[in-house]
């Protein structure tokens, strides 16, 4: 169950984070409401609550902790201490969805309504440090594309950048963390991001988007997954966490280009273009920067995939660049450059991660026969979309990971 009180609270508690204040205008707390009121709809269970009835409810029934005047909600206690008391009082105490209702109220249209400010430049040096990092992983690529080694020293180097931002986001207070996840729902409106994965591999230029530049930041910010129980209505596995998802695909990614490096292009530009795509997949990926600074090297870092039976949603969320990569393969040889075919050759190897990790058998089977039926699919005009078809996807040759399907 959804309580309407614990959205109330939330979202007096979000305003009074911000600005001080414990208490707020109704007409605006109505609007933010019903936008929350949306957002959980869209992400937990539907509901469909009376503003003004739930108001009634909250102010006959908690009147030690909230005051209603003519136009304005107060909270008339400290807020820790109105959360304890709200938790004792309402019959059962929070659920578990009440817990998840303090993250879906940091969203950008929340913070417009209750006319919240950017926070983004109190925090420039997290901008930077991170910023840093990923400049130092795109050098990294760079002087294995002039045929230098990547030595324990470089890696040195590297690992000093991340225990540093490490112990700047350790620092962070349960204030600063919110301040945060703000500025990152901001920078998303303002620059309209798509995920930093998918800008690291197929954006023309990933390293001046803000997604790149702030990844490390929300990463981090998010490092502790929380498993919500679902609805057998919204999901039809009961647990679906997406950033396990989100680092064993992209692990999964790059070991799988990391081993076909050697045997595309070896010396050439298309081959230089993938390994800085590798490096900045590498740099958002922490689980799989960890290994290879401790060990070098990519290969045997990456455990097959353990199947169950809450993993057939699992890479879902992937699918519909699956399709918009398959599309990505339809190009004519006369049309090819070497910006195209690095492209091209990423989005076989993407679409062969999700085949590979992907357990829901009908999208399975809609991928494979979109493939196999493709127009260009041994169309000698299309030599190279054939080839790379054939080769990474249909291929039967394993990558370094043990298929467990």
């Amino acid at each position: 169950m959804i309580h309407s009180e614990a959205m109330f609270f939330e979202i007096m508690c979000l305003y009074a984070i911000f600005t001080d204040y414990v208490e707020l205008e109704l007409d605006i707390l109505k609007d933010a409401f019903y936008e929350l009121q949306d957002i959980i709809t869209d992400n937990i269970k539907a509901i469909n609550y009376n503003f003004d009835e739930e108001l009634d409810n909250l102010v006959t029934h908690y009147g030690s902790i909230f005051e209603l005047t003519e136009d304005t909600l107060i909270i008339q206690s400290d807020i820790d201490k109105a959360y304890v008391l709200l938790d004792q009082q309402i019959d059962g105490g929070f659920t578990e969805y009440d817990d998840y209702i303090s993250q879906l109220v940091q969203n950008i249209n929340i913070y417009h309504i209750l006319d919240i400010q950017d926070p983004t430049s109190l925090y420039s040096p997290f901008w930077q440090l991170n910023s840093s990092i990923m400049a130092y992983h795109f050098l990294l690529a760079q002087k294995e594309n002039m045929g230098g080694k990547i030595d324990s020293k470089y890696l040195g180097i590297l690992l000093i950048y991340e225990n540093q931002f490490r112990d700047m986001i350790s620092d962070i207070s349960g204030k600063d963390d919110i301040f945060m996840r703000a500025a990152l729902e901001f920078q998303n409106e303002e620059y309209s991001l798509n995920p930093d994965w998918y800008v690291a591999l197929f954006e023309n230029q990933p390293l001046k988007s803000k997604a790149l530049n702030h990844s490390l930041v929300s990463y981090h910010l998010n490092s502790y997954p929380l498993e919500i129980k679902m609805e057998e209505d919204n999901l039809q596995d009961n647990y679906y966490t997406c950033y396990t998802d989100r680092d064993y695909f992209l692990s999964y990614f790059i070991i799988v280009l990391d081993s076909l490096l050697p045997k595309l292009y070896s010396e050439g530009e298309i081959n230089k273009l993938l390994n800085i795509r590798k490096h900045l997949l590498i740099a958002i990926t922490p689980p799989i920067e960890k290994a290879y600074i401790e060990h070098g090297r990519l290969d045997g870092t990456l455990k097959p995939l353990a199947r169950n039976k809450n993993s057939k949603q699992a890479f879902l969320s992937f699918y519909p660049t699956v399709l918009e990569r398959i599309k990505d393969l339809d190009c004519l040889d006369m049309q090819l450059d070497v910006n195209k075919i690095s492209s091209m050759i990423l989005s076989a190897i993407f679409i062969r991660t999700f085949l590979d990790t992907c357990m829901h058998e009908d999208v399975l089977q809609d991928v494979y026969h979109r493939i196999i039926n493709a127009k260009f699919l041994n169309n000698p005009n299309y030599y190279y979309a054939t080839l790379f078809t054939q080769t990474i996807i249909l291929s039967n040759d394993e990558p370094d990971i043990q298929k467990k399907r």
